[in-house]
């Protein structure tokens, strides 16, 4: 599927006619759409009947219709069109719901009111990603099920441009260095570049720079002769041996100790080096990935890491955004980790509340995507219930808010009826900035997403939770 069909076909659904009219107006006027085929019906029933006669490359469907509903029509849609893409629009109630649809084969969801250049964007970046997709699916195609479980979930911007960037170096022999903080996936980065490159059916090997010796580190990254140090009772390979013709992943490379940086300098150099213990050299053919969550710049101007090793792995440096920084991902995230942690209990699971995904919307996860990761664990492993409730959720830190008036509370009032009275007040004084806001802005969603300094999903999120407005704009 791609973008040089000169009639993209799109088939839009909702049972809405005054909405369905205003999309429609919209989706006229916009110069993307208009070089696309676009048929509309307020009928479920009618579309379906279009969908087995006539070929789609989209299906933009409402979630609840009367006499055939979203989940019912997506089914339909992907068993006639198996590579066809759905996005769901629903209204900001229904989020949870459609989120669900996405793990039934829906690529993406819009909530109620949400503005044409958002469809636009969605649209186009699946049309932009589909060879990149059918690349990544024949490369997936010749990797083992323990691969197939290294796949990178996203949907953000931040995140798109990261996967581009990915796919233009892949190939690079050049060493490439990740930077991120603890938690946001650098490994699955690393594991991703590998089994996507020339070299995929050379080996993957890892280091933890931080978790041996510098001694000992030396002996596991260049190996060592019989009788190198105690205890070394035969010759043994290093990683630098075993990953000939591979990736060799130096995970922490900010921990190591500067004599061994002066080694690994050389290995990039010249790809030659002795094993603990040796003088005869040896070479290999390994492309070096090194990740840290340090400050190397810093490190160099303080003397602790070495400016050359620096100048040589900085050359090709990619960045993995903090979880915060790509808000869009989490609720794809969750639903990963839901099917990932699913058999751990042994009565069915049903997700999240609205509420608890709002909460976790808003959460800032200091521990990144392992944070979020063990938080779903632990709530599939311990929630009683068929969904997983707000009170199942272990403590978040609190949502910032805009402050509100001081308010005097009698000392002798209950601790718990303080804390709940003090909740109920700053939530009013939220919902009542937030319809400001509004105001202000004439209900223009972005416009007051981007003065609040938060993403449309972060506003809608809270819109929702506080009920406040559900028109097109």
């Amino acid at each position: 599927m791609r973008d040089e069909t000169p009639n993209f076909r799109i088939l839009v659904v909702d049972d809405e006619p005054e909405y369905l009219s205003a999309l429609k107006r919209q989706m006229s006027r916009s110069s993307f759409f208009r070089d696309k085929a676009v048929e509309y019906h307020s009928r479920s029933t009618e579309a379906l009947q279009r969908i087995q006669k006539s070929f789609f490359h989209f299906l933009i469907t409402d979630l609840h219709m009367p006499e055939l509903d979203g989940r019912e029509l997506l089914n339909r849609f992907l068993d006639r069109y198996p590579k066809g893409k759905v996005i769901v629009i629903s209204a900001d109630s229904q989020v949870r719901e459609a989120v669900g649809m996405i793990r039934k084969g829906a690529v993406d969801y819009l909530s109620k009111p949400f503005e044409m250049v958002e469809l636009e964007e969605v649209v186009r970046r699946i049309i932009q990603d589909s060879e990149l997709l059918e690349k990544v699916e024949r490369l997936e195609a010749q990797l083992d099920d323990q691969h197939r479980n290294h796949r990178i979930i996203f949907r953000s911007a931040v995140m798109d441009r990261l996967m581009r960037q990915l796919t233009q170096i892949k190939d690079t022999p050049l060493p490439v260095l990740i930077l991120g903080e603890s938690g946001t996936g650098k490994e699955l980065v690393a594991d991703f570049l590998h089994h996507r490159s020339v070299r995929r059916d050379g080996p993957f090997i890892k280091v933890n720079c931080a978790a041996l010796s510098p001694q000992l580190l030396e002996s596991e990254m260049f190996g060592h002769v019989k009788g190198a140090f105690t205890g070394a009772e035969n010759h043994r390979k290093g990683k630098f041996e075993l990953a000939d013709n591979g990736t060799l992943f130096l995970d922490e490379i900010a921990e190591m100790a500067p004599e061994l940086q002066a080694k690994l300098l050389r290995v990039l150099q010249d790809g030659s080096f002795e094993r603990l213990g040796d003088s005869r050299p040896r070479t290999c053919d390994v492309h070096v990935i090194a990740a840290t969550n340090r400050d190397l710049k810093k490190m160099v101007a303080d003397g602790s890491f070495r400016q050359d090793l620096f100048f040589r792995l900085e050359t090709l440096t990619l960045e993995v955004p903090p979880l915060r920084n790509r808000r869009d991902d989490i609720a794809l995230l969750i639903v990963h980790f839901l099917e990932k942690y699913k058999n751990v209990r042994n009565t069915p699971l049903d997700g999240f509340t609205e509420e608890a995904l709002a909460a976790l919307q808003d959460h800032n996860f200091p521990g990144n995507i392992r944070e979020l990761e063990n938080i779903v664990a632990r709530c599939v492993t311990l929630a009683p219930g068929p969904q997983i409730s707000l009170q199942d959720l272990p403590s978040l830190s609190s949502v910032e808010i805009p402050s509100a008036p001081h308010k005097e509370f009698p000392e002798e009032q209950d601790e718990r009826m303080l804390t709940h009275t003090l909740k109920s007040y700053l939530e009013a004084a939220e919902k009542r900035f937030l319809e400001a806001v509004l105001k202000k802005y004439d209900n223009n969603r972005s416009r007051a997403a981007d003065s609040l300094g938060i993403s449309r999903r972060q506003l809608y999120n809270r819109l929702a939770y506080f009920q406040i407005g559900k028109r097109l704009q």
